[in-house]
């Protein structure tokens, strides 16, 4: 997955670049006439393996799988887990309260992957050009 972005800072091996996050309609918003949300200017680290500085418009890159990955922790395994904890509980109380539960325990584990899966380098998006 690749997208243009302009370096607001560099320093060493990372950088931070600003992204223009598109609509859903691709940011062409006159042909659809539906979208009330307007493009947003956000922040990310990435790593800067090609020495760009401030300013520069450049070409970052992240992993597709990696992302799907990250996607189906966030919001498919908390599902699954709540789906899961209800069939254990013996009364429609206790299968309740165990849905919830199970619906806990995944928020927990989106939390811990995040923190100590997704923070690590390999999963950061890279620099991949400089565009002249």
């Amino acid at each position: 997955m690749t997208q243009e972005a302009i370096v607001y800072s560099a320093s060493g091996r990372s950088a931070v670049v600003e992204v223009t996050r598109k609509s859903a309609c691709g940011g062409d918003c006159g042909s659809c006439k539906g979208c009330h949300h307007p493009e947003q200017v956000i922040r990310v680290t990435v790593r800067n393996d090609v020495e760009a500085r401030a300013g520069d418009r450049v070409v970052i890159e992240s992993s597709g799988r990696k992302v799907f990955r990250c996607a189906a922790v966030a919001y498919i395994l908390p599902l699954i887990l709540m789906v899961a904890f209800y069939f254990l509980g013996s009364s429609e109380g206790a299968r309740i309260a165990l849905s919830f539960l199970g619906l806990g325990c995944g928020v927990l584990l989106c939390w811990l992957y995040a923190r100590f899966v997704v923070g690590k380098e390999t999963y950061r998006a890279a620099i991949r050009e400089i565009l002249r």
